[in-house]
């Protein structure tokens, strides 16, 4: 909690260093406290892309029911699949645009090649 609620500066530095912990989110106690806080914590457009990209290629390989997976050279297995999931589930919760991806068979022929 910033209990000091009048200076931005303090929240936004608290709401950095909370992230940087690896927090997702923080306490308010006014009003005027709660856009920055949740503009702050909103996942990075890149890091979202990445973590869209893995739930929809889990989805793909688990049909085929494989469980850990290769994207983009790096072994995906569930505990980075729930880490996706939940990734994506703040950015649809905070309004955020999902991002638009190569269509699925792109993305399998790629990945059926490796």
């Amino acid at each position: 909690v910033c209990v000091d609620y009048q200076d931005k500066d303090i929240l936004i530095d608290e709401c950095n260093e909370g992230r940087e912990f690896g927090f997702t989110g923080k306490q308010a106690i006014h009003p005027d406290q709660i856009e920055t806080i949740q503009t702050l914590f909103l996942p990075d457009p890149k890091v979202l892309e990445r973590a869209f990209r893995i739930v929809e290629a889990h989805e793909h390989y688990s049909q085929k029911g494989i469980g850990a997976f290769n994207l983009d050279g790096k072994m995906i297995d569930m505990p980075v699949v729930k880490w996706a999931e939940k990734v994506v589930a703040r950015a649809k919760a905070g309004g955020m645009p999902i991002p638009e991806l190569e269509s699925k068979k792109e993305t399998e022929k790629k990945e059926d090649k490796k």
